[in-house]
């Protein structure tokens, strides 16, 4: 037998002898039937997500079939996420990123920037976090590969080795990825968090224009961390420019295609529609419903067939199973639950004292389960237990966003094990240059979103 083999088999071991110990553990008032059966599913679920041993939808359907068969919540409460926009968003979404990146708009815009900005280590360090904020924002989290794969080029631009200097403009696409999470609307994340926000405060649900007021500081801060991060770790480089190299890439794209002429054209409504949303009183969710349609209309026909295979179908169900945690842990009380317990640890800190324990909870558990695992668990919860202090739960779905982004290894993130697969960076850099934005990432939440939440009126409701 194997090695991986050996692995394989202690993974399921884990799996299914930890939630059959909490099953068959004995019943008190607090620890219930339904209780031990709610923790025992979620927790079989989010460790086969966890341990990679089977396809995300497997989890998807544990969660919803695992809580109706244990008559832990009837199956139509568990299942309720499907008869809202959100699956037909997080589809969408993207839909929609599929096609920008076939019709090379995306690579366009990226080069673009690069023209305008890459003429210092700093210049390209930014040109690439640049790049990658708009490549989110017009795919709605789309673009991580894409915006690593610029950085990548790069280094190579550059004719940089593995080491500090690289790790820099690696960790600057990795800025862009995960930074853009808390002020860029992710159809996925946000279709979770506001199952969550919804149970209690139907009205504070984020929108696009929320997501961006929300997180709009962090945006700065990105830079601000771009900057030291420069400063610690790209010291040896006195002088560097590549705008050459992507002037000659953008010549090699040619003249902007009729395709791409009518994707800006789209887009742009699409975000005209969403900024406008206070004004018109349309569901924002509709925009992006609708958006990616369009590109199959006569007089357009930018749409492939081939377009719908390369969605990410596993991803919408499992952000969709992942919402049947929340619906069964409200069934059951387990806000009223861990309310209990977690108020009275509080005591009278208030909001810094919850987003504060929010975050440290949170990032403590990303260096077990991942960041969308922590979602689907806690977010339901977390904001039952805001929604009792009278705090927007909008504020701790955000600051759950930025405590999961807080990553120190590459396997605590999806965009992490991305960037430091393409071979520049050594674990230890990663290491180092994640301590330096875990750091800026944490003085930033208490010292400057909290005030700001607070100055704009967004922290209570």
């Amino acid at each position: 037998m194997t090695l991986d083999n050996n692995k394989s088999l202690i993974k399921w071991a884990i799996c299914i002898v930890l939630p059959l110990i909490i099953f068959f553990l004995p019943e008190t008032a607090l620890f219930t039937s339904a209780f031990k059966g709610f923790l025992a599913v979620t927790l079989l679920g989010i460790l086969m997500l966890a341990f990679e041993l089977v396809p995300n939808m497997v989890s998807a359907i544990i969660f919803p079939v695992g809580y109706a068969i244990l008559n832990i919540a009837p199956l139509p409460t568990v299942l309720g996420s499907w008869t809202s926009t959100t699956p037909f968003v997080v589809l969408c979404g993207f839909w929609l990123a599929v096609i920008l990146i076939r019709i090379k708009l995306l690579d366009r815009v990226i080069c673009i920037i690069a023209t305008k900005f890459a003429s210092s280590f700093f210049g390209i360090a930014v040109t690439i976090y640049l790049a990658g904020v708009i490549a989110a924002f017009i795919t709605f989290g789309g673009h991580q590969m894409l915006i690593l794969a610029f950085a990548f080029g790069a280094c190579q631009a550059m004719n940089l080795k593995p080491g500090p200097e690289a790790t820099v403009l690696m960790m600057s696409a990795l800025y862009a990825c995960i930074y853009a999470q808390i002020f860029s609307y992710y159809p996925g994340v946000l279709g979770l968090l506001n199952g969550a926000i919804i149970a209690v405060a139907p009205d504070k649900a984020i929108t696009w224009m929320d997501n961006l007021l929300l997180g709009l500081p962090m945006f700065f801060v990105g830079i601000i961390g771009i900057f030291i991060l420069c400063k610690v770790f790209g010291r040896s480089i006195k002088s560097a420019d590549i705008k050459e190299t992507y002037t000659l890439k953008l010549q090699e794209l040619g003249a902007m295609s009729s395709e791409e002429k009518k994707a800006i054209v789209i887009v742009g409504a699409l975000f005209i529609f969403l900024i406008t949303s206070k004004l018109h009183g349309i569901a924002t969710d509709f925009g992006i419903i609708i958006t990616p349609l369009l590109f199959y209309l006569p007089g357009i026909n930018i749409g492939k067939q081939e377009d719908v295979g390369k969605i990410n179908f596993d991803m919408v169900f499992l952000i969709l199973g992942c919402m049947a945690i929340g619906a069964a842990g409200g069934y059951i009380g387990l806000g009223d639950i861990l309310s209990a317990y977690v108020v009275p640890l509080l005591g009278d800190s208030g909001a810094i004292g919850l987003i504060a324990f929010v975050f440290f909870f949170c990032a403590i558990f990303n260096l077990l389960l991942t960041p969308f695992a922590i979602y689907a668990a806690f977010s339901a919860a977390f904001a039952q237990i805001a929604f009792s202090m009278g705090i927007n739960p909008a504020v701790i779905m955000i600051t759950m966003i930025i405590a999961g982004d807080t990553i120190f290894l590459p396997y605590e993130h999806n965009s992490g094990l991305m960037s430091y697969a393409f071979g520049m960076m050594s674990m230890k850099d990663f290491f180092k240059a994640s301590l330096v934005r875990g750091g800026i990432q944490t003085i930033a939440l208490l010292a400057i979103m909290i005030p700001y939440w607070h100055i704009s009126g967004i922290l209570y409701l």
